[in-house]
């Protein structure tokens, strides 16, 4: 009887080193990082065509004097000053809205003025609004979210 050869080696295993990553390290990280700049990139045209296409301010912009001689004419109906930049918004007789920008604090003889020769005349505090007051205690957070996630 004659013998039979022997089978053929089998072949090579690929080297495994190649496709594994370093030891500690998420093989899928590479492409969660590449999604979240993807995702940075869109939030970030998100926003910048978001404040692009908000309507602005309509109003007619003037100089604080030609306010001051408005008030001093009687042509100013209301007036709002905001304490913080020192804005002044007003409407005359025609209920065209202006806005301008006066001195801070404002003198007291304008504010007298103002007083005795407008109806409306008030003082404003805004205060920004609660989700505008989070947004910078997110942007850190979900950036670091983001980065090791």
């Amino acid at each position: 009887m004659a013998s039979n050869p022997p089978p053929p080696p089998p072949p090579p295993l690929p080297d495994r080193d190649e496709d594994r990553p370093p030891s500690g390290q998420n093989p899928n990280a590479q492409g969660r990082s590449r999604y979240a700049v993807w995702i940075a990139l869109v939030s970030l045209i998100v926003v910048l065509a978001a404040t692009m296409f908000i309507p602005g301010d309509s109003r007619e912009t003037v100089d604080y004097a030609d306010f001051i001689g408005r008030v001093e004419e009687g042509a100013v109906v209301e007036a709002e000053y905001d304490n913080t930049d020192g804005g002044i918004t007003f409407t005359d007789t025609s209920g065209t809205e202006f806005s301008t920008v006066g001195p801070l604090p404002l003198p007291d003889d304008d504010i007298a003025l103002i007083r005795t020769q407008t109806n409306k005349w008030k003082f404003v505090t805004p205060r920004p609004n609660f989700f505008t007051s989070l947004i910078p205690l997110l942007i850190p957070v979900t950036l670091l979210i983001l980065f090791f996630v």
